[in-house]
């Protein structure tokens, strides 16, 4: 019971936040551009935030029983859709993988890059200039996070269940309850199964950054969250 009542707390706390991010970012009046300061500014308390929430979602999918649909399987009499529906931004219930031995890119700003030119045959060509706190920068991806990270905490158990039949699917807590009985992996088997729906390190209070709100509700929802999956996979 404890643990339901700080879900809740966590998600009215959450709640209040992005709200707040939302005036600040002015998103109810369709703004198409923000300044670069302010941008980052709601960026650096958006990451945490969706962070908490979907960690709310997996302490409150624990127990949680699914009925997946069997699996449908293409007929040669089924047509192919040549146009595909835009599929709504839904708040993340998975960390992004950790790939720490991934090769990195090399990346040179613009206004850092070379200028080559030849003395009497092509002139200079000016830089451009380097970017500024004040740059208007798109606000339309920042809008559609926000959106939907409102929208998964205004019905919290709608994203329980959503990571409750990825939990099935996975066949991670033997609570498949479909017609074959057989968890359904996508790609490859132990792909699907060796990616962890959250990542290290465990919170921001064991790197001492919890400077705002946010990071005290993502460090107690991680908490929550790891006890969750501890208990599923040890049940």
């Amino acid at each position: 019971m404890d643990g339901y009542l700080g879900i809740d707390s966590n998600r009215r706390a959450l709640v209040r936040i992005v709200v707040a991010l939302i005036a600040m970012a002015g998103i109810d009046t369709s703004r198409a551009t923000l300044p670069r300061r302010l941008r980052n500014a709601v960026l650096r308390l958006l990451r945490p935030a969706e962070a908490a929430a979907r960690r709310l979602a997996i302490a409150l999918a624990h127990g949680l029983f699914v009925t997946l649909p069997p699996r449908r399987g293409r007929t040669s009499k089924t047509p192919l859709r040549m146009k595909s529906r835009p599929r709504p931004c839904t708040l993340p219930l998975l960390d992004p993988p950790c790939r720490p031995f991934a090769p990195r890119r090399s990346y040179v700003p613009a206004h850092r890059g070379p200028r080559i030119s030849v003395p009497g045959i092509s002139d200079p060509v000016a830089l451009p200039p380097k970017p500024s706190p004040d740059d208007e920068l798109d606000a339309a991806r920042l809008r559609l996070r926000l959106q939907a990270l409102a929208a998964a905490l205004d019905d919290l158990p709608k994203q329980a269940q959503r990571f409750a039949r990825w939990q099935a699917r996975q066949g991670r807590d033997g609570r498949v309850v479909d017609a074959a009985k057989t968890p359904r992996l996508s790609g490859p088997a132990w792909k699907a199964v060796a990616r962890p729906p959250l990542r290290r390190p465990r919170s921001p209070r064991s790197r001492g950054t919890c400077r705002h709100e946010v990071h005290g509700i993502l460090a107690h929802a991680d908490e929550l969250a790891r006890f969750a999956l501890s208990r599923a996979d040890t049940s």
